[in-house]
């Protein structure tokens, strides 16, 4: 076989830690908090999806090793956004994520047909990132935007008034001229 580096094993150590304290904590979460395991299966799909591709075709994230952390790190974000979203506006949290549909697919890929074209998964795994930043940049974007009209506040600005600020006193919207 292939002799493992240095790197390789602090890489599996990190791997083990990293498997060994989400089974803790989601266990612990579950265990105190009833109903919260819905909201971390979109979590457990995408730590299984990136699993599933590595064990069976590695090459397939080590041929594009930036742009495969790359995905992953925009898709939890994605997820770890919206539930702390819905935590903030007492919504209830949808664990459906759309965002998460194009890993699936690519893990049945993987998975039914062991067809790894290194060319085609290349350019899906590249464009199916670009496409995650640009979703998750225009998301961010229109949440700061929501939430500084509903405060009716400037963003990283608080003392410049803002046209839409609530009087407290008055409850009345004051329009500036």
């Amino acid at each position: 076989g292939v002799p493992l580096r240095n790197c390789d094993f602090v890489i599996l150590a990190a791997s083990f830690g990293f498997l060994q304290e989400i089974i803790q904590k989601s266990i612990t979460v579950i265990r105190n908090y009833k109903g919260s395991a819905t909201a971390l299966a979109p979590f457990s799909a995408l730590a299984v999806c990136f699993a599933t591709i590595g064990w069976v075709d590695p090459n397939i994230w080590l041929q594009l090793p930036r742009t495969s952390l790359h995905l992953a790190m925009l898709l939890f974000v994605e997820m770890s956004t919206d539930i702390m979203l819905a935590h903030v506006t007492a919504q209830q949290f949808n664990p459906w994520r759309w965002p998460l549909l194009p890993l699936v697919v690519l893990t049945i890929w993987v998975v039914v047909l062991q067809d790894s074209n290194s060319k085609f998964l290349q350019y899906w795994i590249i464009a199916y990132t670009w496409s995650m930043l640009v979703y998750l940049t225009m998301k961010c974007s229109v949440v700061i935007h929501e939430f500084c009209e509903v405060l009716g506040i400037w963003c990283f600005d608080i003392v410049t008034p803002h046209p839409n600020k609530v009087d407290t006193k008055n409850r009345s919207v004051r329009k500036e001229d």
